[in-house]
C-alpha cells in the first residue's frame, strides 16, 4: 500500500524540521526516501499505465497479473514513498520509477532486539499482495522489481503484453417503451333459453252411461 504523497515543498519542510531537531533518528523514514529519489529519472509523460499485481509469499515475489492500459491524454503521475520499487526500462535506459510497499511491510525503525526479531518473523511468515501503478509509454521493454536492499527480485517483459485501448463507455440509450396492447374483450354469448314445451292435456273420457232396464208390469 503506497504511503502519502510527498512533494518537493513538503520535503523541504521535513528537512528543515530535521535540521532544527538535530537530525534525530526518528526522522530517518523521511530523510532516507529523499536520498533514494536523487537518482530517479524525471517523471515520465506517460501515454500508458501499467497495472502490476504482485504477491509477497514469505519473502518470495511473484506476478499475479499485468495490464497495459492506454491513456486518452498524456499525463505525469505522482510518485509515492516505498521500500520496494518498479523500474521501467526502454532498452538499457531507465525511464520511470514507481516506489511501492506491500501491506504490513512498510519500513519501521526497530528500537530494540525484540522488535527486530518480530520484524524478521513477520517477513518470514507473511503472505500479502499489492497493485503497482507504473506510468509507461510506447517503446518500453521491461520492468524490474527491486527489493529494499537493491536486489533484483523479478523481471517482467512487456513485449508479450499488448496494450488495451482506453475504455470509453458506450452511450446509454433509454429503453424504448414496449407498446402495451389492450386485451381484446372476450365476446360473451347469451345462453340460449331452453325450449319450454307445453304439457299435453290428458284426454278426458266421458263416462259411459249405465244401462237402464225397464221392467213391464205383469198382467194379473
Amino acid at each position: 500500500m503506497p504511503g502519502a504523497v510527498i512533494g518537493p515543498a513538503r520535503w523541504a519542510l521535513v528537512l528543515s524540521i530535521a535540521a532544527l531537531l538535530g537530525g534525530t533518528p526518528r526522522l530517518g523514514w523521511a530523510i532516507e526516501p529523499m536520498r533514494q529519489m536523487r537518482g530517479f529519472p524525471k517523471r515520465l509523460l506517460a501515454t500508458e499505465l501499467l497495472q502490476i499485481e504482485l504477491r509477497y509469499d514469505r519473502g518470495r515475489i511473484a506476478k499475479l497479473g499485468l495490464t497495459r492500459r492506454r491513456l486518452r491524454n498524456p499525463r505525469r503521475f505522482r510518485r509515492f514513498v516505498g521500500r520496494y520499487r518498479a523500474d521501467l526500462y526502454a532498452g538499457n535506459e531507465r525511464i520511470e520509477v514507481a516506489p511501492f510497499n506491500f501491506p504490513m511491510l512498510g519500513k519501521t525503525q526497530a528500537q530494540n532486539e525484540q522488535e527486530r526479531e518480530f520484524q524478521r518473523r513477520l517477513r518470514a511468515n507473511l503472505v500479502t499482495r499489492t497493485e503497482v501503478r507504473l506510468p509507461s509509454r510506447k517503446g518500453a521493454t521491461h520492468v524490474l522489481i527491486i527489493g529494499p536492499t537493491g536486489k533484483l527480485l523479478l523481471r517482467l517483459d512487456l513485449e508479450t503484453t499488448p496494450p488495451t485501448k482506453a475504455h470509453r463507455p458506450a452511450p446509454t440509450k433509454a429503453p424504448e417503451p414496449t407498446p402495451v396492447k389492450a386485451p381484446k374483450p372476450t365476446p360473451v354469448k347469451a345462453p340460449k333459453p331452453a325450449p319450454v314445451k307445453a304439457p299435453k292435456p290428458a284426454p278426458v273420457k266421458a263416462p259411459k252411461p249405465a244401462p237402464t232396464h225397464t221392467k213391464g208390469k205383469e198382467a194379473g
